[in-house]
């Protein structure tokens, strides 16, 4: 069995989930778009005027980002259970030294080592977020040998796009800053008090880069360790 061969034998239920979490984000902008238009044709919407489309806009995007850290921790935990069953394949060095309690091995002679490392790694790296490039580097290393550089050369390869892997990571920090403006302070512009624009068109493209991005990295991964 080849080293890429392990993680592709069954569905990718993780990935499934992934596009069912980046298909609620594009039915939110969709519901957003829908209330702005028929609040511009000035329509009697009820109860529903006093949501503001906006709104739908700034959840639709902190879901995608949301979407994607979720997956690349179940990614990264699953990867790393399967590298480990898998004799013949090399231990990234990050994976090699994940160090356990002696209480983890003790609870190993009773239960599987699968069951036990899945919780074990699932609760250490639920500390970590994976939402700009240098942390989802890392955590990738977690399942791959090759060094955070060109993790982003080959993903910004794989997009295919003109953008250098500079650009390709700036784009990422932004969306990834953007997001906890949202999320943390209200998507308040501190200067002036107010909500910072944002429009159906330019959250679509966000999603859009987020499932891309995604689409990428699992590619690199699935190329080899």
């Amino acid at each position: 069995m080849t080293s890429s061969s392990i993680f592709q034998s069954a569905p990718d239920k993780r990935w499934e989930q992934f596009t069912t979490n980046i298909d609620f984000c594009r039915r939110m902008v969709h519901s957003g778009a829908a209330l702005e238009s028929a609040a511009a044709s000035q329509l009697n919407l009820g109860d529903l005027s006093k949501v503001q489309h906006t709104d739908l806009y700034r959840a639709a995007w902190v879901q995608a980002i949301s979407a994607l850290d979720h997956w690349l921790h179940q990614e990264i935990v699953s990867r790393a259970i399967a590298i480990i069953n898998d004799r013949p394949t090399p231990r990234p060095d990050r994976l090699k030294g994940y160090a356990v309690s002696w209480e983890t091995v003790e609870d190993m002679q009773n239960r599987s080592i699968d069951d036990v490392m899945t919780e074990h790694m699932t609760e250490r790296l639920a500390r970590d977020s994976y939402q700009k490039p240098d942390r989802i580097a890392e955590g990738l290393q977690y399942v791959t040998q090759k060094k955070q550089g060109q993790i982003w050369k080959e993903v910004a390869q794989v997009l295919g796009s003109e953008q250098t892997v500079d650009q390709v990571k700036q784009r990422q920090t932004d969306i990834a800053i953007r997001r906890n403006w949202i999320a943390h302070e209200a998507d308040i512009e501190h200067l002036t008090g107010t909500r910072r624009p944002i429009t159906a068109s330019q959250t679509t493209s966000t999603i859009d880069w987020v499932e891309n991005l995604a689409a990428a990295i699992r590619t690199v991964l699935n190329q080899s360790i």
